[in-house]
């Protein structure tokens, strides 16, 4: 609630006033599959009713030891789960995932892939597991999104360029033809991705 409820409540903002901000935002599918699941959203309710009633012990402590800053701060803290809470359940109805897709769909922001289990690319043993990886990520956001996605956010911004390396699986140590990590993304329609800098 300290992250992605703010950046819906920037791009509500933003919207009602005409603007499109144009950014993007990678959401990969581990973090799709929490924020649709039932455990989540009633635990982030608790997680909201917990800070609440912190700040209010907090207030209430910081008042009976005449810290009236610390008690305004506990105040504001109050305030703003509060209002995270309202925000998740009534403006985006319990539905962050919902609240980003509809987002994107009125061209707000682009949503990123990922990897499906957030595997760091470069060290997976082979090509095909790779591309599994990415595959599966592709067909988890078609899912949430209803649509393929065009750019992939890879996990770490790990990058591996193409190479002839001995294959991890070798008993005999043969070199094998290693593809780079654009040319895996490229067989499976991924339009663009981001490095480092120094990549």
């Amino acid at each position: 609630c300290e992250t992605y409820i703010p950046l819906l409540n920037v791009l509500k903002r933003l919207s009602d006033k005409g603007r499109k901000p144009g950014f993007t935002i990678g959401l990969t599918p581990i973090l799709c599959e929490m924020l649709v699941s039932d455990v989540f959203r009633s635990e982030l309710k608790d997680y909201i009713r917990g800070r609440i009633q912190a700040a209010g012990k907090d207030r209430r402590r910081f008042i009976d030891t005449g810290e009236a800053e610390m008690a305004d701060l506990a105040d504001r803290w109050a305030i703003f789960y509060r209002k995270a809470f309202y925000d998740f359940t009534v403006t985006y109805r319990d539905d962050l995932l919902g609240a980003f897709r509809r987002f994107q769909n009125d061209g707000q922001i682009e949503i990123l892939t990922s990897s499906a289990t957030h595997a760091y690319l470069p060290l997976v043993g082979s090509d095909r597991c790779i591309s599994a990886q990415v595959r599966q990520g592709i067909e988890s956001y078609t899912s949430f999104f209803g649509l393929k996605p065009k750019g992939i956010w890879l996990p770490e911004c790990g990058y591996r360029p193409a190479s002839s390396l001995p294959s991890p699986f070798s008993k005999n140590g043969h070199s094998q033809r290693r593809k780079g990590t654009e040319e895996i993304l490229a067989e499976n329609d991924i339009d663009y991705f981001f490095l480092d800098t120094h990549l």
